[in-house]
C-alpha cells in the first residue's frame, strides 16, 4: 500500500516503483526502507522547481531561444532535467513544472 501511495502522490515514477516492488518481494523490506537504503530520491514539487531553475541557468542561450519560439528545445531541457534527476523524477511532473517556470 505504501508503494502505491508514493506513486499516487507523484513521489516516485512507475519505473522506480517496479524496481522497488521486485526488491520488496525478494527481501521482504518495506518501500520506505528500500528508498532510504538505496538513496532513491523522492522529489517534492519544490525540489523539482529548484532543479529546473538551476538547469535553466546552465543554458542561458538555449533558454532565450526557447522563449523566442524554438519549441524543439523543450526536448533538450527535458533531457537535461532527466539527467540531473538521474531519471528518478516523473517526466509529466517535470514537464508541467518546466512550463510553469518558463512561462512565469
Amino acid at each position: 500500500a505504501e508503494l502505491i501511495l508514493l506513486m499516487d502522490d507523484g513521489k516516485i515514477t512507475d519505473v522506480i516503483a517496479r524496481d522497488i516492488f521486485k526488491k520488496m518481494i525478494s527481501n521482504g523490506e518495506s518501500a520506505s526502507t528500500i528508498i532510504k537504503s538505496e538513496n532513491i530520491s523522492v522529489s517534492s514539487a519544490d525540489e523539482i522547481g529548484d532543479i529546473i531553475s538551476q538547469t535553466l541557468l546552465k543554458f542561458p542561450k538555449e533558454l532565450e531561444s526557447f522563449k523566442a519560439g524554438d519549441v524543439k528545445l523543450k526536448g533538450f531541457f527535458m533531457g537535461q532535467l532527466m539527467r540531473e534527476t538521474q531519471g528518478k523524477a516523473d517526466p509529466s511532473i517535470l514537464n508541467k513544472k518546466l512550463d510553469e517556470i518558463i512561462n512565469s
